[in-house]
């Protein structure tokens, strides 16, 4: 990767075991920690930055700013203000970032940002902490390295490895809202939700408004990924001097027209990035950033790096999570077995719905005999029950409780991890302020109707082209709009944003690509097959000794017509 963070508890002889210091831009010491840092970035105000004293050192990795003080260096703060015990200064910075502090007189500690949008690694296999930002070199200090069978069963029906745990035995996550130190895990509370009354809409607008003045300072020309909805908008309207637009499509469409529309409402370049052979990337050089906890598909953007002749990128990434409650089951009218509009947050959320509405579910039982929990929809609702126990102290109710599961575990991560390994790249929405909107406004005012509003505080105009699926400025009629354009003949239905990737499969020719030796897993859906190769890739790339084929994976038995073969979760 071309950015990483590297570290031991431990001194910098302990470090230099596994890796040479000449991979790192600066290598950081403390009383119990040593630290590798590499980033084309280090030292620009707003990204990594490091800071030693005799007192101790601090590492801050990512996207960080300090609010409410006179620091503008993180790392400064961390190492100057941080007391024995001190871990409330945690809840000083704000943005997507992961900090190392080792102190003589305060933390030992490895902490992700509130929502974890920052991954940090670790294992304890080498008989000291190691741990890092890329699993592959964490993964590099196991000896004899082993697939952990239950998450992998995670991964191939949800698109997401749950929790605290990776693929592989031996190598942990840093957990949701949490820090590591040289022996434990221990909680924080920055992510508590606290709902409160107010005027939501107007709340959203100024702090979306102070979000994304903190990051309209970086230097150099600057791009965004735009699409037809609310979310990328809104960093359109908001930071002015965006330099150019892409948005990725077949030259045609609903999504393509509105985006091209919204760039030149906001007298800002746009360029088409056409789908072809290079959208599903399955190359390793891709496939890494899916770290093998979430499917590479998301990472659609990466074949055309080369295209985007920028310095700084921004997107709209984690707006539908955190404002519309898209990790929230809705309900509707039932009628004849079909949910109908008006839709709303279910009040009784059904884990089998929020499983298919929320993660790419899979259900492949239908493909292979799944033993111990008898099919796929329970094997998942299992998981959620137990990802919703673990964090129950942090939620007021089901609803929330779900939004929790789903933010601890979002999917899409692949998308930005890749982002911000190529460009300086800018996650908005990890605002400190916008997620305490989040944790404080109730589930059902969540919604498009909030946003909305919200929205047209930055720009009264910002919805000159409407998002092709909110047509109208009451929300149960845009509901009613899609709904009967979705069922009934000669109408239109709303193009999404993504092209048929099942059609671009085919055409790429990927089973013979990809699984040329391996005719039973043939008929499996397009997207099971690339989740199978993203876990096959990654564990050749991470480990070069687990080179696990596609039938060892899901045990297919090769004497049997078909895939009738079993998964059986540890």
């Amino acid at each position: 990767m071309n950015k990483e963070l590297f570290g031991v508890f431990g001194d910098r002889d302990a470090l230099q075991r596994f890796r040479s210091p000449e991979q790192f831009d600066v290598i950081v010491e403390g009383p119990t920690m040593a630290v590798g840092v590499r980033d084309s970035a280090l030292g620009t105000p707003g990204r990594s930055t490091v800071h030693e004293t005799a007192r101790g050192m601090a590492v801050v990795w990512g996207e960080a700013f300090v609010d409410g003080t006179t620091y503008e260096d993180p790392a400064r703060l961390l190492v100057e203000t941080a007391g024995a015990g001190g871990r409330g200064v945690f809840d000083r910075l704000n943005g997507s970032f992961l900090a190392v502090v080792d102190l003589v007189d305060g933390p030992q500690v490895v902490v992700n940002d509130p929502i974890r949008s920052r991954e940090c690694f670790y294992t304890d296999e080498p008989g000291v902490r190691v741990f890092g930002t890329d699993p592959a070199t964490v993964a590099s200090v196991v000896d004899d390295p082993e697939v952990r069978s239950e998450p992998l069963m995670e991964f191939l029906i949800m698109g997401v490895v749950l929790g605290d745990r990776t693929i592989l035995h031996g190598v942990d996550r840093v957990p949701f809202d949490a820090v590591v130190t040289a022996e434990a895990t221990d909680s924080l509370a920055r992510f508590v939700y606290d709902p409160r009354k107010g005027n939501h809409a107007t709340e959203l607008g100024e702090r979306l408004s102070r979000a994304l003045e903190r990051r309209a300072g970086y230097a150099g020309k600057k791009g965004l990924l735009l699409s037809s909805g609310c979310d990328s908008r809104t960093v359109l309207a908001g930071a002015p001097d965006i330099d150019v637009c892409y948005t990725i499509g077949t030259g045609t469409g609903d999504d393509i027209d509105g985006a091209k529309k919204i760039a030149t409402q906001y007298d800002t370049p746009h360029e088409t990035l056409t789908v072809d052979d290079r959208y599903l990337n399955t190359c390793a050089d891709v496939v890494q950033y899916s770290s093998a906890i979430w499917e590479s598909v998301h990472i659609h953007h990466a074949g055309y790096v080369d295209q985007m002749d920028v310095d700084v990128i921004y997107h709209g990434g984690l707006g539908d999570s955190l404002f519309r409650g898209h990790f929230q089951p809705l309900d509707g009218i039932r009628l004849g077995g079909c949910r109908c509009p008006p839709y709303s947050v279910a009040e009784n959320p059904n884990l089998s719905d929020y499983v298919s509405q929320t993660f790419g579910y899979i259900p492949i039982e239908e493909h292979l005999s799944v033993l111990d929990d008898d099919c796929s929809e329970r094997f998942a609702c299992r998981r959620i029950r137990e990802r919703l126990s673990d964090l129950s102290w942090r939620y007021d109710g089901s609803q929330n409780g779900l939004a929790a599961v789903g933010l601890e575990n979002t999917p899409t991560l692949s998308f930005r991890a890749h982002l911000a390994d190529t460009f300086v790249e800018s996650l908005v929405m990890a605002d400190a302020e916008l997620l305490q909107w989040h944790l404080q406004t109730p589930p059902s005012a969540r919604s498009d109707e909030t946003y909305v509003r919200a929205l047209r505080t930055l720009d009264a105009d910002i919805l000159r082209h409407r998002p092709p699926n909110l047509r109208f400025d009451s929300f149960t009629l845009s509901q009613l709009d899609a709904f009967l354009r979705q069922k009934l003949p000669l109408t239109k239905a709303y193009e999404g944003p993504w092209p048929d990737r099942e059609v671009l499969y085919e055409k790429q020719d990927l089973d013979n690509k990809l699984l040329a030796g391996f005719p039973q897993v043939h008929d499996l859906p397009w997207r099971l097959k690339l989740r199978i190769n993203d876990l096959a890739t990654w564990l050749e790339h991470a480990t070069g000794e687990i080179g696990l084929t596609p039938t060892e994976m899901l045990q297919v038995d090769d004497r049997t017509a078909g895939c009738n073969g079993s998964l059986s979760p540890q």
